[in-house]
């Protein structure tokens, strides 16, 4: 009897996906343990409720902003099972962003018959802020197949502040024909302040969840490519609500301990 294509295809099929999987690396089963090092960049999101906070100048509610940093850091694992790992390690973070909210009120315009003119502004904060930040987390291995492993991430994070400064300004939107006299200078902007942030709450919570695709080069050795989302729980400040959520993607090498079965001895 004479196969037919399709039974041959299915057939073909079968045989290809058994030893696919016969061939998945089960690369936490023999792990001890294994450390990475990785680094990359951050999309900071500003949430908040506040006027001013420690040494700025009081405005309009600020509500939002956004800002670029970067991230670096190592890490440990210990595997708990074939498929799933504790991980701890501590990083550099910076969550630096610009804050802004507008604003309209009269000022003096010596062009307007009345003397006032409304004007529009833009008041803005600068801020520089940067952590240290503990993370544990179990990482789970939702694919894997050959040399390539996709994990689930999810837990919590712990961020002491190391440093940070703002730099407050304001800006005249319109109209252009007003401006603020400094000296003998008519300015669209000027600084209202800058200085130190001295009113971070001491710890910072939150957490965090994630996948991260590693590709094997060696069997000790694997290239990551990680994207987090970072969830705050608490606020960044004492004296008024900032809270900094936002994504983080990071490149890593990550180099396991491994127990080899010993080879067959051959006569």
């Amino acid at each position: 009897m004479k196969m037919s294509k399709v039974s041959l295809f299915f057939i073909v099929l079968t045989i290809s996906t058994s030893g696919l999987m016969a061939q998945t690396y089960r690369f936490l089963q023999t792990e001890i343990y294994a450390v990475q090092v990785s680094g990359g960049l951050l999309q900071n999101t500003f949430s908040s409720e506040f006027k001013q906070f420690g040494g700025t100048v009081s405005c309009d509610e600020f509500n939002s902003g956004s800002g670029n940093g970067f991230s670096f850091g190592i890490q440990g694992e210990y595997p708990l099972s074939n498929v799933l790992a504790l991980s701890g390690g501590l990083g550099f973070r910076d969550r630096s962003g610009l804050l802004s909210t507008s604003s309209t009120f009269p000022i003096r315009d010596d062009n307007s018959t009345s003397g006032f003119s409304q004007a529009n502004m833009e008041n803005t904060i600068d801020a520089s802020m940067q952590f240290i930040e503990f993370q544990t987390d179990l990482r789970y291995n939702i694919f894997e197949v050959y040399g390539f492993v996709l994990r689930g991430i999810g837990g919590l994070r712990f961020g002491i502040p190391l440093s940070g400064e703002f730099h407050q300004k304001t800006r005249i939107v319109s109209p252009e024909s007003i401006g603020f006299v400094v000296g003998n200078q008519t300015l669209q902007e000027r600084t209202l302040g800058s200085g130190e942030i001295t009113t971070y709450n001491p710890l910072q919570i939150g957490g965090v969840i994630g996948i991260e695709p590693m590709v094997r080069v060696s069997p000790s050795m694997h290239i990551t490519a990680s994207a987090f989302y970072d969830l705050p729980f608490t606020s960044t400040l004492n004296d008024a609500t900032l809270n900094i959520s936002g994504f983080r993607g990071q490149i890593g090498l990550r180099y396991s301990m491994r127990i080899f079965a010993p080879s067959p001895n051959t006569p």
